[in-house]
């Protein structure tokens, strides 16, 4: 602490940590589950940039994958899991819904707090009155710590009071970068900093990523965000699938016509001459 408030302590920056490689750590091979590293091999006129396994006894040990081949499938996958602009619509009305929802829940709490800091006072009020009316010891010690009991209470209401608030900003301004990160996660990705990189990855994926040689990344355990959004897609389709229209014939198969069933009817003849435009 001496040290710190001196200005000559030290950060420790991890060795294998740098801009060459943002998902070092965050990728592990699919044959032992130890995390890839990298590095970079010098060739004839330049240096190449790879990730590997180092894991000894791995069928993949010592064997790399070229970083351009392994983080342009990590960028297919951020970009799979890129919602719909209809869903993530829908999830965005959904999230305001939950907003309003509680800020009109607060704002009733609120309202019964207050109701009960009155309730307070007025207890409070009649108590003082009762101690200057009253001139036997005992009572007035006891009212005094009744008093003392409803300040306590009125003090502990009022702070829920202030914290029950709206907010300093509303849905948009405080939901705006979340929501953003949501609509498009590879947009965060292609930032330069390393550390928008690594935040990436954290906060779309759930647990580290194994990747294969030969097939690729395998299913990956993203956040909740996303597997809300996938099971909604799903839904959606599920349900554009059934939404057809009813046959005219109906949804039962036809049934042949059965002649004993059938009743002739003889409707009654009225007589000639009979009113205006009569007919046989």
């Amino acid at each position: 602490m001496q040290e710190r408030i001196k200005g000559k302590a030290r950060t420790f920056t991890r060795y294998d940590v740098n801009e060459s490689f943002p998902i070092r750590g965050y990728v592990n091979c699919s044959e032992c589950g130890h995390a890839y590293s990298a590095c970079w091999s010098t060739g004839r006129s330049k240096r190449y940039p790879y990730y590997l396994c180092q894991t000894k006894n791995c069928v993949s040990y010592g064997r790399s994958v070229r970083r351009e081949v392994l983080e342009g499938q990590f960028e297919e996958l951020l970009r799979s899991l890129q919602p719909t602009p209809e869903l993530f619509q829908l999830a965005q009305e959904m999230f305001r819904d939950l907003w309003n929802a509680r800020m009109s829940s607060e704002a009733s709490n609120t309202k019964h707090l207050q109701a009960d800091l009155v309730k307070i006072e007025r207890q409070i009020e009649q108590l003082v009155d009762r101690i200057i009316n009253t001139d036997t010891v005992s009572l007035v010690s006891a009212y005094e710590s009744r008093v003392q009991k409803l300040e306590v209470e009125k003090a502990k209401l009022s702070e829920k009071i202030a914290n029950c608030g709206r907010p300093m900003a509303d849905f948009d301004a405080t939901h705006r970068t979340a929501m953003q990160f949501l609509e498009n996660p590879h947009k965060i990705w292609l930032s330069d900093r390393l550390c928008d990189k690594r935040n990436t990855v954290k906060l779309v994926f759930a647990e580290p990523l194994f990747y294969d040689r030969e097939h690729g990344f395998r299913t990956a355990n993203v956040a909740a965000p996303f597997r809300i959004f996938s099971a909604l897609e799903e839904i959606n389709s599920s349900e554009s699938d059934e939404l057809k229209m009813v046959p005219r014939r109906g949804l039962e198969p036809p049934r042949p016509c059965d002649r004993q069933h059938l009743k002739l009817v003889r409707l009654p003849i009225p007589p000639s001459g009979h009113g205006v435009g009569a007919r046989n």
